[in-house]
């Protein structure tokens, strides 16, 4: 089927495909019509308000949607490429690659070895990867990645991180809002992360972390067998406890300074935050930067509590709606203080 269809629907539209491999281009648009074009390999038919695209072979086509819609897509080799829709959206796919612009509400992604881009997005984003990688662009949300092997990186973007990888690397770059990452032996990268809780688990992975200031809030870094390179601005107003074998911290020039067994304590100007980093067997070393740039305190923000919000969520003691709906409470908490 080659020909241009369009379609009618009374209700919210949805997208339900289900195909075996191949590419679907997805837009949104500001008309009221379904309107599928170039679909070659496939069988498309309406059912009510649902728009349906059926496959087990090769196929390809061009989906334009209503902007307020909902899109359901099952595929074992597929590439898709979105943008544009403000609605629910459910990928699951085994191989390929999937890209998403300027998709705003609720969005599930589960796949086994293809790669995930997302840019300028914005709603809760649960991502589940064996060995893809994921990568999250100057976006805003609540982001749960989960990956085998893949790296995940998220950059100019603000909400809340909980990622959790196996040997996949994670990168945190020019980001607001609490960041809680568990890796087994992948390397962690923090820069310009602005949020009062920032927690950091690694197994056997080295951690490189740009502290903010002047005020960074809770960081806590932690490996077992990894280094740790921490950079830290000079006008920064924190105390510091720093745990492990081989220390090297006497540049930053401590206040209050307490030494013992394998443990330095001390503090900068105010000491206003609390830095805790740790390494069982690796090499803790920290060195003073230029001061950092201040940052505006919207950027501040953030309680505690998400924090620990984050960590139920990945405990599994409660839903990814119970943690939005939490964290949007604490957000409207700070914005009637």
């Amino acid at each position: 089927m080659t020909a241009e269809h369009i379609f009618v629907c009374q209700g919210r539209p949805r997208l339900a495909a289900d195909v075996t491999e191949g590419s679907i281009f997805i837009r949104g648009w500001d008309g009221d019509t379904v309107r599928v074009e170039d679909c070659t390999g496939a069988e498309v038919k309406q059912r009510g308000s649902k728009i349906i695209l059926d496959s087990s072979r090769r196929c390809s086509c061009k989906v334009y949607l209503p902007r307020n819609s909902d899109v359901n897509i099952d595929g074992t080799n597929i590439e898709i490429d979105m943008a544009g829709i403000r609605g629910r959206g459910r990928i699951d796919f085994t191989g390929g690659a999937v890209s998403i612009e300027n998709w705003q509400g609720d969005l599930e992604i589960d796949c086994t070895g293809g790669n995930v881009r997302l840019g300028q997005c914005e709603g809760k984003i649960g991502i589940d990867s064996s060995s893809g990688n994921v990568e999250i662009l100057s976006s805003q949300g609540n982001f749960v990645c989960d990956t085998g092997s893949g790296s995940v990186k998220i950059q100019d973007s603000s909400g809340s991180v909980s990622a959790d990888t196996g040997s996949g690397q994670v990168q945190v770059i020019h980001f607001r809002g609490p960041v809680h990452i568990d890796t087994g032996n992948g390397n962690v990268e923090l820069r310009d992360v602005f949020g009062r809780n920032v927690y950091v688990d690694c197994g056997s992975g080295d951690i490189d972390a740009f502290l903010p200031g002047p005020v960074p809030g809770r960081w806590e870094l932690a490996t077992r067998s990894g280094e740790i390179d921490l950079h830290v601005p000079e006008n920064i107003s924190a105390c510091f406890d720093f745990r492990g074998r081989h220390l090297d911290v006497d540049g930053l020039g401590l206040d209050a300074l307490q030494r013992g067994d394998n443990r330095i304590k001390g503090s900068l100007n105010q000491g206003e935050g609390n830095i805790t980093v740790a390494s069982s067997s690796g090499l803790v070393s920290a060195c003073l930067v230029p001061p950092a740039a201040a940052i505006d305190t919207h950027w501040q923000m953030q309680d505690e509590e998400s924090l620990k919000i984050l960590r139920m969520l990945e405990q599994g003691t409660i839903s990814i709606d119970e943690a939005d709906d939490l964290l949007e409470a604490l957000k409207g908490d700070h914005h009637n203080e």
